[in-house]
């Protein structure tokens, strides 16, 4: 009889984890991005938008990562508040930024000299929360933007 507890405890332990398992979010685009000065300090912000592939909801506990222009490091960017994501669904990440007035400068010189569109990076992790378990996502992604997108 005790080795039939054993085995089903076992069993139910290994079927919580396997249920508990975080699968990688799917990063779909860039939404609302605007370039700013907010008190005389240049602020990139803009919406992280992924797709939740998991059956059960979870949380966002952070996002940092680093917004490049070509080779060029332009901010330091970070998540502004913890989300919860509903499962199977698509969701949205507000992010903000401060820019030194120097990588501001290479930016919008940039865009106001070139007619071409601006290939922004984003090099960074998010962290995925369900229950206690947590998984970090990584990932390395580029869009263009034209300067409308970019100053509105």
């Amino acid at each position: 009889m005790s080795n039939l507890f054993r085995f089903i405890v076992c069993l139910v332990i290994i079927l919580f984890y396997q249920s508990c398992k975080i699968k990688d979010v799917t990063y779909k685009r860039i939404e609302n991005l605007n370039f700013e000065l907010r008190n005389a300090v240049p602020n990139i912000n803009f919406d992280i938008v992924c797709y939740n592939p998991n059956a059960m909801g979870c949380r966002i506990g952070q996002l940092h990562c680093e917004i490049l222009s070509n080779t060029d490091s332009v901010a330091y960017a970070y998540n502004i508040e913890t989300l919860k994501v509903r499962p199977y669904s698509e969701f949205s990440v507000p992010v903000k930024s401060i820019v030194s007035a120097k990588a501001a400068f290479k930016l919008t010189g940039k865009s106001l000299l070139s007619t071409k569109d601006i290939p922004i990076r984003l090099v960074g992790h998010m962290k995925i929360k369900k229950f206690i378990f947590s998984h970090t996502y990584y990932f390395d992604v580029t869009e263009s933007f034209n300067k409308s997108q970019l100053y509105k």
